[in-house]
């Protein structure tokens, strides 16, 4: 939460990240995209459009979450306790003892 609190989320924060997590979906569309075209048998196909669709949907759900808690940030800004979350961070208290 630190490394937000000046400008809130960005794509590239996030890109960084999450850059293992997308090169596993962008490898995976693209053997499913491969695989499409190298079936023959109709299930096959069928199969591919699937994984297709669940890989873009959840390429959808990743940007919608982003551009959700983007638009929530100032709101979230203002109600967090920073100095807590400071302590918390150096190591001065526990989740449970901050509450």
């Amino acid at each position: 939460m630190l490394a937000h609190r000046a400008k809130g989320y960005s794509l590239a924060y996030v890109l960084r990240k999450s850059a293992l997590h997308f090169a596993i979906h962008i490898g995976l569309l693209a053997l499913f995209v491969i695989w499409f075209f190298a079936a023959d048998e109709l299930c096959y196909k069928g199969l591919c459009l699937w994984g297709l669709g669940a890989f873009v949907g959840a390429l959808a759900r990743d940007f919608g979450w982003l551009r959700r808690i983007k638009a929530q940030w100032p709101f979230t800004e203002k109600i967090i306790n920073w100095q807590t979350v400071e302590d918390l961070a150096e190591g001065k208290g526990s989740a449970n003892t901050a509450a």
